[in-house]
């Protein structure tokens, strides 16, 4: 059977495989396994600063330190690879995914040389192929080791290894940041070994894990996250503080009196910046080293919640179609939230059964090519191909990341 790994997000600093909704769990993959034939793991990893740690006096006969976390997924899937078969799976037929911080750790794993045999196909859900540049890690790092009293200890290592690991955790809380950008850079970084360059820039150069690819965000991304921001000049200093000199163009492309309220523009800017012009980037990479690439845009709210359905396609909201776990903590989903929940899981799991999302029956799902940008529409009332996906805005965002 084909096997499905699945890395969880939060950041890099926080969550678990092991998500509860009272009695209920978010990652249960009974219903992948029992409907489409698939083995599903989830692993844990180290998180925060167990994981991500760089300092001199951490580092290895090669003067090398953190990226912990990603050695602990890499060992998952070397076990995965051994024992797989015991359960029914085929060690040939392996698919990671992950979400968010877990997305992000799909990309980096497809473009690590530690990982190459391991898995041969790998789905990006709402995550990047970018990790923060060494000397962010490094600042962030020194902040934790000296909060935690530990910087100018004769020996830095013995002392951290002292430490509690709440102690050493609570000393300096990570910080997620979604809406403003200004997260914890206690992450990946290039090593030269776990990691040889900017996962982006690697996959693009085919100097990585080759293998079919799936990747996509959703529409408001930062939807829950995002400040209230009730007018346009709110909005505009919002912007203006986090752009700077590209404030100007970014407020032409998404002025506030095109949506129905400014904070509706914020979060469509930040969703876009973050989230779906990263997915772009990303599926251009790998269809760029001519890996067979699908990109999707999820746009199905959870209609039938009054608390949640004003988000939009949030951040997170397509792991309940994934896992086809919507009726989790009681919740009663429309007749076409679980339709669509069918088809999302009958999309992915063909997808790790052949390398192909496209099944009979199923809306067709056209292959990406960079020039036209043709993606998945997913939404309850209207699953459908397109083309031309936010063609200028993740334009400009490209630029903006290039500068």
């Amino acid at each position: 059977r084909p096997v499905m790994v699945f890395i969880h997000g939060g950041g890099n600093v926080q969550g678990s495989a092991v998500v509860g909704f009272g009695d209920q769990v978010l990652y249960d993959g009974q219903a992948l396994a029992a409907k489409h034939g698939v083995v599903v793991v989830t692993l844990q990893y180290r998180l925060g600063p167990l994981a991500w740690l760089v300092h001199p006096a951490l580092a290895d006969a090669e003067g090398r330190s953190g990226n912990l976390g990603t050695l602990d997924q890499i060992a998952a899937l070397q076990w995965v690879r051994a024992n797989i078969g015991a359960f029914g799976g085929d060690p040939d037929h392996v698919t990671i995914f992950g979400e968010s911080a877990g997305g992000r750790n799909v990309c980096v794993l497809k473009a690590s040389p530690l990982a190459r045999g391991l898995f041969h196909r790998a789905i990006m859900q709402s995550g990047a192929c970018v990790v923060p540049a060494r000397d962010r890690v490094e600042a962030d790092s020194l902040a934790q080791i000296e909060a935690a009293g530990c910087a100018a200890a004769p020996d830095v290592a013995a002392c951290l290894r002292e430490l509690p690991a709440e102690t050493l955790w609570t000393a300096r809380p990570p910080v997620i940041d979604l809406a403003g950008g200004g997260s914890s850079a206690l992450q990946p970084h290039v090593d030269g070994h776990t990691l040889t360059g900017q996962p982006v820039d690697v996959i693009a150069a085919g100097d990585h894990n080759p293998g079919p690819f799936i990747v996509g965000a959703n529409a408001h991304e930062i939807a829950r996250f995002a400040p209230p921001l009730r007018t346009a000049a709110a909005y505009e200093a919002a912007v203006r503080a986090a752009l700077g000199p590209v404030a100007d163009a970014a407020l032409a492309l998404y002025p506030a009196d095109a949506y129905d309220s400014p904070r509706d523009a914020y979060v469509q800017l930040a969703s876009d910046a973050q989230f779906v012009c990263t997915a772009r980037a990303a599926a251009r990479a790998a269809a760029a080293a001519g890996d067979p690439t699908f990109l999707y845009h999820f746009a199905q709210p959870l209609t039938q919640s009054a608390a949640l359905r004003g988000f939009g396609a949030y951040h997170g909201i397509e792991l309940f179609f994934v896992w086809d776990n919507l009726r989790l903590a009681g919740y009663q989903p429309s007749p076409a939230e679980a339709a669509l929940a069918e088809a999302v899981g009958g999309y992915w799991t063909a997808f790790a059964e052949a390398g192909d999302p496209r099944t009979d029956g199923a809306v067709a799902w056209p292959p990406y090519g960079p020039a036209t940008d043709e993606h998945l529409l997913l939404v309850g009332d209207g699953i459908a191909p397109g083309a031309g996906l936010k063609q200028a805005e993740c334009d400009f965002w490209d630029r903006v990341g290039d500068r």
